[in-house]
């Protein structure tokens, strides 16, 4: 029986309990041994672990350094099905006298490090994370109008697209910043 995937998100985004810091978010793939659910997202740094994963009925993988989204999500629907299988087979649950806890037998903790081992090998994700001000400290603004800057912010968030780069922040308004410094100038 397929572990369906849900969904492979593995595009950095601005963590949001370290917005001041520009920390990323950490990719991390999310099995469900009992529904055979896989997904990948973003994860903020919070602190601290949901009850199920601390007490393994979710297994967790950090996926560092970050695979390559179509990669992994062609690995996950394909190869990679055979050990997602052989894991959610062969978990079980247990109580320790406090918690119910998630187990592996044998086989399934070799499916597990296996499973890791293999996206680890996958091509590394192109992805980068950029403040709209640090994206926008080479560019120069060849507008002089609200309509023009806002044109401007259209292509650059394409450009930014096309190049891989996810942009945090507002690029309109770094713009209108960079046209007043530029021009010395409270307009826009």
């Amino acid at each position: 029986m397929n572990v369906r995937v849900i969904s492979v998100d593995t595009r950095p985004t601005l963590d949001a309990y370290h917005q001041d810091t520009g920390q990323e978010t950490r990719t991390v793939l999310h099995l469900d041994p009992e529904r055979r659910e896989v997904h990948v997202y973003q994860r903020d740094d919070a602190g601290g672990y949901p009850a199920e994963e601390w007490n393994n009925l979710i297994l967790t993988l950090p996926l560092v350094p970050r695979p390559d989204e179509d990669a992994l999500r062609e690995y996950l629907n394909g190869a990679g099905q055979e050990l997602l299988s052989r894991i959610c087979d062969g978990f079980y649950r247990e109580w320790n006298g406090q918690n119910i806890r998630g187990h592996l037998n044998d086989d399934a903790g070799e499916a597990w490090d296996a499973l890791e081992e293999a996206i680890a090998a996958l091509p590394e994700s192109d992805w980068g994370l950029w403040s709209a001000d640090d994206w926008l400290s080479m560019y120069t603004i060849s507008s002089d109008t609200e309509e023009g800057l806002e044109a401007e912010a259209a292509a650059l968030e394409a450009e930014a697209e096309a190049a891989h780069q996810v942009i945090y922040g507002d690029i309109l308004e770094e713009l209108r910043e960079k046209w007043r410094r530029e021009h010395d100038e409270d307009s826009f």
